[in-house]
């Protein structure tokens, strides 16, 4: 699903005999935009499935649209610079950093031989995105300083680098009613409240722009719980930033997991803090929990030495990136929030503690802190360690027909890491051969998918025998997870904490249904 900008007047002349004659298979469209402000409002619109802009000429008559992540291909937008927007590159990067966009300016397609060079690179790295198993390589190990696909390490880079200047919304941005872009209404607002104050929540059954809402009131309402001034047009954009910062092909690690996460560390936390600055720091921090997670593992990113295992020694790689990205976000979006302050740097450390106790590698020792402890826990980041770290495995929580759907989705997840380690095995160069592994593009069970679901299905409703039926695994795993780490640690957080004692009800029914069906 490649995509064709043209932007500001610029023509498709200086690349259409190179594109009919050598890639006519490139791009799936081009899209026709009257300047930069129209482009990024269009980018931010198609990624939550919003309503066309009016006047943008596009192959399609519809005034509606289905999400469009940029991932399952690339993006060339061509346009003539202006004083405001000379090089748009910075912007992608900061705004849209999943999305595989690379902006050029129409000058630099008339250098001799530009518009070759650069049309051949995009058909080797479309032929990569149309793979997930490469695609996830690509992320993964490749550390190219410029490109247009999505790399690990070029987005910690990147963050660092923001984290370090001083830096401003383009105005074009902040002139968005991202409000507005989500369609809000008071009924969509009230049908989702009632979604989230729930543990029954079923974040499958909902869109890219709700999810982004939902996110947005439980930090809107946290925020004016503990009385934290914050403007709903910056907070959105957090939101949209954030949104665009996970992967939305991902099976089970993506935006969807993050809110999931985050309603459940709210509910867990409005039951056993009393601080409201606290529980929006928990709700906070499960919501950036997983950013940039690329779908895979530890394991995997230690074993074939990736950039961003080498980065941080091999201790707590992902936990460590996500804890590095979100905050830097934060320091962008909301910096009172983590000031340079005394108050804003333990604001910093809770968050980042809190992010570093979803790394499985500790289970055990929160585990022992639970056993040991023969009170509730007092001190606050512990306390906020420990709630995170439940919502981040509550899955097994949730009632049955909701955990069996993510049952699903991590079992998808966890083939693509053993293809993933196949393919890496073989030495599978990034040249698009995905020999060695199966691709994702076709079968019943495996379409590129958005947010891991294929978008018309109605995978909400899928019952827990039917989805057994389809994915014969789930039973077993289940019962691992259950018995290797999820029973105990929800024995004893309750224990500790009597108040949540549904968890590990619910942990032991749902056991008792994987049984019956293995």
């Amino acid at each position: 699903m490649s995509s064709l900008f043209l932007v500001g007047g610029v023509t498709q002349d200086p690349l259409q005999d190179a594109i009919d004659t050598r890639f006519p298979s490139l791009f799936d469209r081009v899209v026709v935009l009257d300047d930069i402000d129209q482009l990024l409002l269009y980018l931010y619109r198609e990624r939550v499935g919003a309503k066309y802009v009016t006047g943008v000429s596009t192959p399609s008559t519809s005034n509606t649209m289905k999400p469009w992540s940029f991932e399952t291909g690339v993006a060339l937008i061509v346009h003539r610079p202006n004083g405001t927007y000379k090089d748009l590159n910075p912007i992608l990067q900061r705004f849209f950093p999943c999305f595989n966009a690379i902006a050029l300016t129409e000058s630099q397609l008339h250098d001799d031989g530009s518009a070759l060079s650069i049309l051949s690179s995009l058909q080797q790295l479309a032929d990569i995105c149309r793979n997930r198993i490469a695609r996830m390589t690509y992320w993964m190990y490749e550390d190219e300083p410029f490109g247009s696909l999505y790399q690990m390490i070029r987005h910690l880079r990147f963050s660092q680098q923001m984290n370090q200047q001083a830096n401003t919304i383009p105005r074009a941005i902040r002139s968005i009613d991202f409000a507005s872009l989500l369609g809000v209404t008071p009924e969509m607002e009230s049908r989702l409240w009632d979604s989230l104050d729930t543990w029954s929540f079923q974040a499958h059954s909902l869109q890219t722009k709700e999810l982004v809402y939902c996110g947005f009131l439980l930090l809107r309402q946290c925020a004016n719980d503990c009385k934290l001034a914050v403007q709903d047009n910056k907070l959105l954009l957090l939101l949209f930033t954030l949104e665009s910062s996970y992967h939305q092909v991902n099976r089970f690690h993506n935006f969807r997991h993050a809110v999931d996460v985050m309603q459940a560390a709210w509910q867990l936390a409005k039951r056993l803090l009393t601080d409201p600055l606290q529980i929006l720091l928990v709700t906070l921090a499960a919501l950036g929990h997983d950013v940039g997670h690329p779908g895979a593992n530890n394991q995997l990113l230690c074993k074939y030495n990736s950039p961003i295992a080498l980065h941080y020694k091999e201790r707590s790689v992902l936990e460590s990136l996500h804890t590095d990205i979100f905050t830097s976000l934060l320091s962008d979006y909301w910096p009172q929030l983590i000031s340079k302050s005394s108050q804003g740097r333990q604001h910093m450390e809770l968050i980042s503690e809190a992010i570093m106790a979803t790394d499985m590698a500790f289970h055990g020792d929160y585990v022992r802190q639970l056993q040991e402890s023969n009170r509730a826990v007092d001190d606050p980041r512990s306390l906020s360690s420990l709630i995170l770290k439940a919502a981040d495995i509550s899955n097994v929580t949730r009632p049955l027909k909701i955990s069996a759907q993510w049952a699903a989705l991590i079992t998808l997840e966890f083939d693509d890491c053993a293809l993933l380690d196949r393919y890496k095995a073989t030495g599978s160069k990034r040249n698009g051969n995905t020999s060695g592994s199966r691709s994702y593009d076709e079968g019943k069970n495996s379409p590129e998918l958005e947010h891991g679901i294929g978008y018309s299905d109605d995978f909400h409703c899928s019952s827990p025998e039917h989805l057994t039926d389809n994915f014969p695994t789930i039973p077993a795993g289940q019962i691992f997870f259950i018995d290797t780490f999820a029973e105990q640690f929800f024995a004893e957080f309750c224990k500790a904490f009597p108040r949540v004692n549904f968890l590990v009800e619910n942990v032991k029914s749902n056991r008792e249904f994987w049984v019956s069906r293995s």
